[in-house]
């Protein structure tokens, strides 16, 4: 199988913080465990994995990027069952309401409520879990430390696209150095923007429309 995406992280004040292109239909792309043999991560790269491609791939980007020490970023989406292990092997998992439930669901997670099993989650884990909470923003467990962000207020006109915004930005922000708090600030801007366009890639922010929403 031949993988012909191709994924840019571009910081550039006036780029779009990510970028995928498509030579051809997603669905007819099979990115396999074995294309990344070639592949090198380094200790400062941050990995952005979902679950649209083969549960072995992202696995073993996982493992690989646990062995060299690199910050791994899981969005959850589509979750089956295959999440629950790898959101384990994960640096960050990020998740949405009904995702993060379903999580929650599949690991007997204890607590009253989304904060205390997000909370579960990290002290189980050791790792950090994001829930994204649509138009009243996101949360991180880092540990003890629990941060939140919230959403710009905005007329939504097309969520679609929003999630890979704010997967795309946290990583970003996160590569710049940002703190977990501002970084989660960051991406839900983003995210916010996003809903503002129709269309996945069309809507996602350029990064002075970030900082300008943030500015203000």
């Amino acid at each position: 199988p031949r993988f012909d995406a191709e994924l840019q992280m571009d910081l550039d004040v006036d780029a779009r913080p990510d970028i995928i292109r498509w030579s051809k239909p997603p669905l007819e792309v099979a990115v396999q465990a074995g294309d990344l043999d070639d592949v090198t991560f380094q200790q400062n790269d941050y990995i952005v994995l979902q679950l649209e491609i083969p549960k072995a791939t992202v696995e073993a980007a996982l493992i690989k990027s646990n062995a060299i020490g690199a910050t791994s970023l899981l969005n959850i989406a589509p979750f089956d069952i295959d999440a629950v292990d790898l959101a384990l092997k994960a640096s960050i998992t990020i998740a949405n309401e009904t995702e993060f439930d379903d999580l929650s669901n599949a690991m007997n997670l204890a607590g009253k409520d989304r904060m205390d099993k997000a909370r579960e989650f990290a002290r189980q884990s050791g790792k950090i879990i994001v829930v994204t909470l649509g138009g009243d923003g996101a949360f991180a467990v880092e540990q003890d430390n629990v941060y939140h962000a919230q959403s710009l207020p905005i007329e939504p006109v097309d969520t679609v696209g929003a999630g890979d915004t704010f997967c795309g930005c946290l990583a970003v922000a996160l590569s710049e150095g940002k703190s977990l708090q501002d970084a989660l600030i960051f991406a839900s801007a983003a995210g916010s923007l996003a809903c503002l366009k129709n269309g996945a890639q069309p809507s996602i922010p350029l990064r002075a429309e970030i900082d300008a929403a943030l500015a203000r």
